[in-house]
């Protein structure tokens, strides 16, 4: 009847009755200016009486801790856990309430993260280990939850070391016994446990897209044939099942579509509105590139939401090129973990792209497109995504540094001897996005620096650069940019609010296009009515612009994510 959830206009933990609508903060926190604390992870005690969850204390030294409050707001108290973890993460409670289920971080004796799952005690805050886990990324482990009768645990994990893929595993509730209860070459997340206590609920791609199974679970934790309950279920999250057996979830509807738009260059208007250029795998495509014949669009589909975080190594990341012609899409074959924007090489053969094998590969890459090949061109852990062919296919262009490096760098690779020669640098900590003009002669530096950016341009004949243009940018996103096919302007996106952002108004975070005049002139904005743009791309034409954003998410019906209840999971004969 109940769900809780985080009020982001406060950072406060707040109810929600789904049956009247009617919401209530469970904290007072005061706003964003009184306070930078917030809550997260909020988890509902077996019996309805008490919901625990993070508090994140943003006060130096800065600590996570774990609260418990009832319902109503009332009896609102810190547990007292022991300071020797780093962070404690709130995963479920156990059946009888007393102990509270978590991952911790903690530090071993070489300074490395990794991780634990830990009982705290409700009473006290006292910590039991029950399992060290030799990983500290946040998407290694995802869901951990107790069997309805407290004497298992069970958790996905990532099979090994510098894996993507994710099995399930079964741990006694006194950590002495480990059973591996899903072994699959997929990607496999634990959903929860369903009330009859003998069957747990997954989801899975095995089949080529997220499907929804249950996979019965005896006493020994001995597993069957898993059984399919739901095709293509898409991007959820899981909330919760239900006493009488209803699958609570999250549906993650709005993320980065790939849209195009016609422009006409020499006015600066919009000849048509944003629409959908990519209509596979909706929700999940980004970083678009122009072929240099105008047929295709190549770009990355990112399949995985939970691991759209995980740098260098993207799990669920897809190369794929789209033909105008045929209007299909074709998915590169390739071993490389793919996350950055591809660039095509002026011949169309090849693709240069950010990705990794490893955390030690991170890197450029050229990838046949024909084949899925991929060469290394460059391997440093501070390559950016930025970069760029010249124009007869023998050079390239790149940034390094802005990774907290202490640097920021642009450089030129010549591809037959290997010589390498900086054209800009910064020893400041930005990040740079570049952009070579049509003529090959300049290219176009953007500083992404947080708050007040920076547009120059560089002679790649030599010469000092010139500033071009100086804007705040209110928000912290690494924005592209792409020179007109006459030269005469850059193109940028920003967000540039017109007064004071009143958060509550979603309708003040559109973006729009700015032209920049390269010789001099009034910058013009051109309105898309869009949320977000990113990684823009010019068709040789001039005339189309495609680009990724989050698109018309209309916030006055429905934000980017949906919370939907399935009923009906298990067969008749089994419930």
């Amino acid at each position: 009847r109940y769900i809780t959830f985080v009020d982001w206009d406060s950072g406060d933990l707040a109810v929600q009755d789904l049956n009247t609508g009617k919401k209530r903060s469970l904290t007072n926190k005061g706003s964003w200016k009184k306070s930078n604390d917030f809550a997260l992870n909020s988890k509902w005690s077996p019996d309805g009486k008490q919901i625990a969850f993070n508090w994140f204390y943003m006060k130096k030294p800065a600590f996570v801790g774990i609260r418990v409050v009832e319902p109503d707001g009332s009896k609102l108290r810190d547990l007292d856990i022991v300071k020797d973890s780093n962070a404690s993460q709130v995963c479920d409670w156990s059946p009888d309430g007393t102990q509270i289920l978590g991952i911790n971080w903690i530090e071993d004796e070489k300074k490395k993260l990794k991780k634990q799952i830990v009982l705290i005690s409700v009473k006290d805050g006292s910590v039991t280990t029950l399992k060290t886990l030799d990983s500290s990324k946040p998407t290694d482990i995802y869901n951990v939850r107790f069997s309805p009768d407290g004497q298992y645990i069970v958790y996905d994990f990532l099979e090994s070391e510098g894996s993507s893929k994710h099995d399930i595993y079964l741990l006694s509730a006194d950590g002495k016994k480990e059973i591996q209860l899903v072994e699959h070459p997929a990607d496999d997340y634990f959903f929860g446990f369903l009330p009859d206590g003998k069957h747990i609920l997954f989801s899975s791609n095995r089949k080529g897209t997220w499907d929804l199974w249950t996979l019965a679970v005896d006493e020994e934790g001995n597993s069957g044939m898993p059984e399919l309950v739901k095709s293509n279920v898409g991007y959820i999250l899981p909330l919760g099942i239900t006493q009488k057996g209803t699958f609570c979830y999250i549906h993650l509807k709005t993320m980065r579509d790939i849209y195009s738009i016609e422009f006409d260059p020499e006015k600066g208007e919009i000849l048509t509105p944003p629409n959908k250029a990519i209509k596979y795998y909706e929700g999940m495509n980004d970083c678009p590139d122009y072929s240099p014949d105008g047929k295709y669009l190549a770009y990355v589909s990112k399949r995985n939401i939970r691991a759209w975080r995980k740098t260098p190594l993207s799990a669920g990341n897809v190369l794929c090129v789209y033909s105008f012609e045929k209007g299909e899409n074709v998915e590169i074959a390739t071993k490389l973990n793919v996350y950055g924007s591809p660039c095509w090489s002026p011949d169309g053969r090849f693709l240069l792209i950010t990705g990794a094998y490893d955390e030690k590969s991170l890197g450029l890459y050229t990838i046949d497109v024909q084949t899925g090949e991929a060469k290394p061109v460059v391997i440093d852990k501070s390559i950016q995504r930025s970069c760029e062919w010249s124009l007869d296919g023998k050079s390239i262009f790149y940034v390094l540094g802005g990774r907290g490096d202490g640097f920021c760098e642009v450089l030129a690779k010549n591809l037959e001897t290997g010589e390498e020669k900086s054209l800009y640098r910064e020893d400041k900590d930005k990040r740079f996005s570049i952009s070579l003009s049509r003529d090959g002669g300049w290219l176009a530096i953007l500083n992404n620096k947080p708050q007040k950016r920076e547009l120059r341009i560089l002679p790649l004949s030599g010469g000092e650069s010139r500033v071009l243009y100086t804007f705040v940018q209110r928000t912290g996103h690494y924005l592209s940019h792409i020179w007109s096919i006459d030269g005469r302007f850059i193109l940028l996106p920003k967000f540039q609010p017109k007064g004071k952002i009143d958060f509550n108004n979603r309708e003040e975070f559109k973006w729009s296009l700015w032209s920049i005049p390269v010789e001099g002139g009034e910058p013009q904005e051109i309105e898309l009515g869009v949320w977000l743009i990113f990684n823009l791309t010019m068709h040789p034409d001039g005339k189309h612009i495609a680009f990724a954003s989050w698109g018309f998410p209309d916030f006055s019906k429905a934000g980017p994510t949906e919370v939907w209840m399935m009923e009906n999971i298990l067969p008749s004969d089994k419930k």
